[in-house]
């Protein structure tokens, strides 16, 4: 409760004394955000995916799993919900948006002090979607990819999105039981 106050209070000595610790127990699942006053409209469909490794007996026997959606989770979550959460619409998205803000989209390579944060924010958002298993087997390592496909824009509109682009995939990621803790 302490955190959470020292981060909505005014830029002040103990604000600034404590902005790191604050910082690492509110971001990124608490954050401030004026969307809801002004909505920027999603204007390319962002599908996020993951595959996984397993660890079997053998190393040489490891092989990757088929891509699983995980943007479908968040959109099964809201489908028929009378008034679905902003965090159950936007949880996936917003971990991928985090990470790309915070990454050089070529080598994936950090471009802001953030990185680690957003990079371990969304392998834990990934791997609480997937679980501790795949097929009776533990996960071993994961990869996710993006994919973008632009919405069309209605014939009374001139909005401009990205272009249909290959997808972004990241490199392996490991997975440790210190992964999963408090997602379970």
């Amino acid at each position: 409760m302490a955190a959470v106050v020292l981060y909505v209070t005014p830029d002040n000595s103990m604000t600034r004394t404590y902005k790191k610790q604050v910082d690492s127990h509110i971001r990124p699942e608490f954050e401030q955000n004026w969307e809801l006053f002004a909505p920027d409209p999603i204007q390319n469909n962002i599908s996020v995916q993951a595959r996984v490794q397993t660890a079997p007996e053998s190393p040489d026997a490891r092989s990757a799993s088929r891509w699983v959606e995980l943007t479908g989770t968040d959109v099964r979550n809201i489908l028929h919900s009378l008034a679905p959460s902003h965090e159950d619409q936007l949880m996936v998205q917003r971990a991928w948006e985090f990470y790309a803000r915070t990454h050089q989209p070529l080598r994936e390579t950090p471009t802001s002090p953030d990185a680690d944060v957003a990079a371990e924010y969304l392998k834990r958002v990934a791997l609480q979607r997937l679980g501790r298993d795949w097929k009776g087997q533990p996960i071993a390592r994961v990869e996710l990819q993006e994919t973008v496909a632009p919405v069309p824009v209605p014939d009374w509109g001139a909005a401009v999105g990205r272009d249909l682009t290959r997808p972004r995939t990241l490199p392996w990621w490991s997975v440790t039981d210190a992964d999963y803790r408090g997602i379970e």
